[in-house]
């Protein structure tokens, strides 16, 4: 039921293997075997998979993948890999990048492409938030960034920092600085 955990376990698994060479070995495989299927028979109908804990398609299709290249799979030899690869590049904004709200998660199975950062027309429609500091600061906040199971929205502020600073680790890690 939850994407985002079952990814998870998997790449923390993956990590364990190769931190303490054959133990448990046996049921390990049959984790990863086990966690592997359950991702595949997870995957929505569009080739994404529902987050429970973010915003919503394209978070939990990120972790998906994350979880299923841990345990080896990939364009090539996983058709729920290569399924979500075409899920991303369809809904990729002309800027490049990818955007969703939160009604997504409201809507399960129906994706809001509106991006966070292009929610402007929510400013008119009266669906916006005030923060104040004090008489003289109070200013429009940032859109809701956080779900959990559809029923609370979450502000995450830290959002803005933090995924790209992740981004910029995984491709430092991937790619050689020389």
């Amino acid at each position: 039921m939850y994407a985002e955990c079952t990814a998870s376990a998997i790449d923390a698994v993956i990590l364990f293997t190769k931190l303490h060479l054959g133990h448990r070995k046996q049921e390990i495989e049959n984790f990863i075997r086990k966690a592997v299927q359950y991702m595949e028979d997870l995957q929505m109908p569009d080739d994404s998979w529902y987050g429970n804990w973010g915003i919503c398609f394209t978070y939990a299709t990120w972790f998906a993948l994350r979880g299923l290249a841990a345990a080896g799979q990939a364009y090539h030899n996983c058709l729920a890999v290569s399924k979500a690869a075409g899920f991303l590049l369809k809904l990729q904004l002309d800027d490049g990048g990818w955007g969703e709200n939160y009604l997504s998660c409201k809507a399960k199975g129906e994706r809001d492409p509106k991006p966070l950062h292009r929610a402007l027309d929510q400013f008119s429609e009266g669906r916006w938030r005030f923060s104040s500091t004090g008489p003289s600061t109070t200013h429009l906040s940032q859109e809701i960034a956080g779900a959990s199971l559809r029923t609370l929205m979450i502000h995450y502020p830290n959002y803005r920092n933090i995924y790209p600073l992740w981004a910029l680790a995984e491709y430092r890690q991937r790619v050689p600085l020389s």
